[in-house]
């Protein structure tokens, strides 16, 4: 019968510290740039790493795909206050969003790929509208107003 006791051995130890800061940090890395506010249905967020579901107080991130259903709907709020309400059967990603909260400079830019979009701008188109852009499959439009209504068809047709 073996009576030794099993060696420690320190490298497992260091390697799972590693392991937890590498998760840690790809965490922070990943800044939230809003909230989803209001859902109707069973709105869905997609990134690169899976989809989830687009509930209440769940964070948003740059390049998260924001999918409605027939009767499904979301509101969201981005950190410079720009509120997005994506209608059903949609597809929008808020491909980039950059936002000083001291300067209250930054740009935003959002993909409509079908269905509709209202937008109200926030802090970032009324410093500078032009650092605001919205993206369709027929036109990039940029934004002038700060209340509006983006509509891609199912034949693509931007209204």
């Amino acid at each position: 019968m073996n009576t030794t006791a099993p060696t420690f051995r320190p490298w497992l130890g260091r390697l799972a510290a590693v392991a937890l800061l590498a998760s840690a940090g790809n965490a922070l890395a990943q800044e939230s740039v809003g909230t989803v506010k209001r859902v109707e249905g069973q709105p869905v967020l997609a990134s690169a790493s899976g989809e989830r579901p687009a509930q209440v107080g769940a964070a948003v991130y740059r390049g998260d795909r924001v999918l409605t259903r027939a009767g499904a709907a979301a509101g969201i709020t981005l950190m410079d206050g720009t509120q997005l309400a994506v209608g059903p059967n949609s597809t929008v990603t808020v491909q980039a969003f950059q936002f000083d909260t001291t300067t209250r400079q930054g740009s935003l830019l959002v993909d409509v790929a079908r269905g509709a979009m209202r937008m109200v701008s926030g802090l970032i188109a009324r410093a500078d509208p032009r650092s605001v852009s919205i993206n369709t499959p027929t036109a990039t439009i940029g934004i002038r107003g700060t209340d509006f209504v983006v509509d891609v068809g199912d034949d693509t047709k931007t209204q």
